[in-house]
């Protein structure tokens, strides 16, 4: 069975890959891996580069994609696309994995809008803010602290990144070790680490993280962990693999994870998700 890889395209040319995974792209490609572009602008009817048999798995690799523009992606590949927007949002949107691993992440509240000034109180008035998606790395960043800040917050969301995705939720500020950040790959509930982080306490806790999330039919996705200054390991974050840089990773590794990910599939074709 053929597994591809779906890279945007050059907007300029989209015949080539985007130049923010072109060695990405390359490196796949010499790894014996079948790398193809779609334009991200017009998913449902753009041709591929090169073109593909469209009867076996397929895998995004590349920018967040929104729920209207993952539909389409699903539309247009069907139950060929190995992650589907179901699962897509399950790791992608805060609320779907935060009330499954709440114990061993940031304490943290949904909210939105109209609520947040509320809920701000509950964190003594400090937090750090983020809508289901991402954080803002533009502006003042994504600490607020009292209502003004908040508000503040709130519009720079709107004007960095056009909208306000899904919702928002307030996170307590956590002071983490320096450094202490890692980045594990899942693969069909394999869990990969860069090779310079292996330790047993680290695969444990994600090994804890991962059973508790087993239900959510996850294909690909990261989970990101960090020790606090008080010796504890936390989950930062969760987020889906199509969509997660390979941050803390040497590029040929990350290869390996992707290689391992097409052979699993190759192996296994009823491993792809039908939904």
């Amino acid at each position: 069975m053929s597994v591809s890889f779906l890279y945007p395209s050059n907007p300029l040319d989209v015949r080539q890959v985007d130049d923010m995974y072109r060695e990405e792209f390359t490196l796949a490609k010499q790894a014996g891996l079948s790398v193809h572009c779609i334009d991200i602008e017009n998913i449902e009817y753009c041709s591929l580069f090169p073109r593909i048999a469209e009867d076996g798995a397929i895998i995004y690799r590349g920018y967040m994609l929104n729920d209207q523009s993952y539909n389409q992606l699903e539309k247009r590949f069907g139950s060929c696309l190995v992650t589907s927007k179901n699962s897509y949002l399950n790791a992608h949107y805060f609320p779907n994995w935060y009330k499954e691993i709440e114990s061993l992440t940031i304490p943290s509240i949904i909210s939105n809008e109209s609520s947040a000034q509320e809920d701000l109180k509950k964190l003594n008035g400090k937090a750090f803010i983020k809508d289901y998606v991402k954080s803002l790395k533009t502006g003042k960043g994504s600490i607020v602290d009292g209502n003004e800040d908040l508000a503040r917050a709130l519009s720079d969301m709107k004007y960095y990144r056009g909208s306000i995705e899904g919702g928002i939720f307030l996170r307590k500020v956590v002071n983490f070790r320096p450094d202490s950040e890692i980045r594990f790959f899942v693969v069909n509930s394999t869990i990969f680490s860069p090779e310079k982080y292996a330790n047993a306490d680290t695969y444990a806790f994600v090994e804890q993280v991962v059973k508790q999330l087993d239900h959510k039919e996850l294909k690909f996705y990261t989970v990101d962990i960090a020790i606090t200054q008080e010796g504890h390991l936390t989950v930062i974050e969760v987020g889906d693999g199509q969509v997660s840089d390979y941050v803390g990773w040497e590029l040929q590794d990350f290869i390996k994870v992707l290689n391992y990910f097409a052979r699993a599939l190759d192996f296994n074709p009823n491993s792809i998700n039908t939904v």
